[in-house]
């Protein structure tokens, strides 16, 4: 059997709670209507004993009765169903008046002013007293009939109300349910529509900020994020298809070139030799494509990061790549204060550095390029570390400085230089995943500056030996 649906439920559940309203108001009306009904009538009562003990005539201990107090008279001053009586001492009737005078119960024995309902009446007791002398009693007593017909009238017309009321609540609980549900039935209807054909699709709902609003605005704001995600997957697939067709061509164009006719074995040796440098520029790409990847997914499952001696790295990178700043006449500056250590993988924080010295060896034809880590205070007197790479070489157009770390980004003014475009991708997928922060300032013609920034790792949490495979980055 199908369950009902979420409408269905919530509208049956918004009925019942408005029939229990109905009744609830209801039964309190009518209570509400007893109780004040009760209470008037012993007010009236308790005014009426009041005014007749205050028109008894008495004189020295003696009671005169008035005349319209007489055996069997009706009080005139008094609505239709008021009765009034009084009593000796001993509980003998003195003088009555009203048609019901006979229902009312004896005083006696008396426990002091009170109500009691007796015979249909509601009646009140009062004693008769001078100087503190007991003379009497006096009894007072309303007809409750009237009363009673009134709340069975009102009772009847409750009753009668609340079957049409049912349909009302019933048809309420739809609205309220197809209202509020609207929402998420659009929501329903725009997640069919969304796919890798339609990332458009939007909600665009205009409500206030309450959680309805609020889910519409995540929703949208998770389309938008999965439409990213998409047009920066198809970016990526389509630069690394172009990246990988040109070595890809270059090589076809030679293994062409060489099966062309017989050659000798000099001729197959140039171009096994010809053929390497592609190779390698192939290989590299594929690597940082790897690692991309990698980095991608590591970023989904959360960080897996040890703690990494900086010194050690930016000592070892210093190192590998000195050679060639030789071999191109350049001045190699290495500043790197003692016991920095930051929160990376070792081998990954060593890619880091090596990416930032060669992007700076690659694009510095003269001057210097420098190295330096030393420790910062940030606001808030958190301690941090600053790496930087700086050079003298070409420089970064200003309106080129936002994309650098993007994948696969290369300044039109690099043109001649070769590269991938992924180095500083990486730099920065690897230091965001670490907590860190990159930027890059740099005037054209004069040179680029890459600083990075990480939490200082104090020593006490410092770890006594770097994960396998990370040996080269010790110095």
């Amino acid at each position: 059997m199908k369950p009902p649906s979420l409408r269905a439920r919530f509208a049956f559940t918004v009925t019942l709670l408005l029939s229990l309203a109905f009744a609830l108001l209801g039964t309190a009306l009518y209570v509400s209507s007893a109780l004040f009904l009760n209470q008037t009538a012993r007010n009236s009562l308790r005014v009426a004993s009041n005014q007749i003990q205050a028109s008894l005539d008495i004189e020295a201990g003696t009671m005169k009765l008035p005349d319209n107090l007489s055996e069997g008279s009706t009080a005139e001053d008094h609505p239709e169903g008021f009765t009034e009586r009084i009593l000796s001492v001993q509980g003998a009737v003195l003088r009555s008046s009203g048609v019901l005078a006979h229902r009312l119960p004896s005083p006696l024995p008396y426990h002091g002013p009170r109500f009691n309902e007796a015979g249909g009446l509601l009646v009140y007791t009062d004693q008769i007293r001078d100087s503190g002398v007991l003379l009497g009693y006096l009894q007072v007593a309303q007809d409750l009939t009237p009363t009673q017909e009134t709340l069975a009238h009102l009772l009847t017309v409750i009753l009668l109300t609340l079957p049409f009321l049912l349909p009302l609540a019933a048809a309420s609980g739809y609205f309220l349910a197809a209202q509020l549900l609207r929402p998420i039935d659009l929501v329903t209807r725009t997640a069919q529509r969304f796919s890798s054909q339609n990332l458009t699709a939007r909600l665009g709902l205009q409500t206030s900020d309450d959680e309805l609003g609020r889910l519409a605005r995540t929703f949208d704001d998770m389309l938008e994020r999965v439409e990213q995600a998409f047009r920066t997957q198809r970016q990526f697939t389509a630069d690394a298809s172009h990246e990988l067709k040109t070595p890809l061509a270059i090589l076809r164009t030679i293994h062409s070139v060489t099966c062309q006719r017989p050659r000798t074995a000099e001729e197959y040796r140039q171009a096994l030799n010809d053929m390497t440098p592609v190779l390698d520029r192939l290989s590299s790409l594929i690597t940082q494509l790897v690692t991309l990847a990698r980095l991608d997914e590591l970023t989904e499952q959360g960080p897996e990061v040890t703690v990494a001696d900086l010194t050690a790295v930016c000592l070892t990178a210093a190192e590998a790549t000195r050679p060639q700043a030789e071999a191109q006449k350049l001045d190699w500056e290495v500043f790197v204060e003692p016991g920095l250590s930051i929160r990376a993988e070792p081998s990954q924080l060593l890619t880091v550095v090596l990416n930032l010295l060669h992007n700076a060896l690659k694009f510095t034809t003269a001057g210097r390029i420098t190295l330096q880590a030393k420790r910062q205070s940030a606001p808030g007197n958190e301690k941090t570390v600053e790496l930087s790479v700086s050079d003298t070489g070409c420089g970064i157009p200003y309106e080129d400085q936002p994309h650098v770390f993007e994948r696969f980004f290369r300044s039109p003014s690099a043109s001649g230089v070769e590269g991938s475009g992924l180095g500083l991708a990486i730099v920065q997928s690897l230091v965001k995943r670490w907590g860190g922060s990159v930027a890059v300032e740099s005037r054209e013609g004069e040179g680029s500056t890459f600083r990075l920034r990480f939490p200082l790792v104090t020593p006490e949490y410092r770890s006594d030996r770097l994960p396998s495979g990370s040996r080269h980055a010790k110095p």
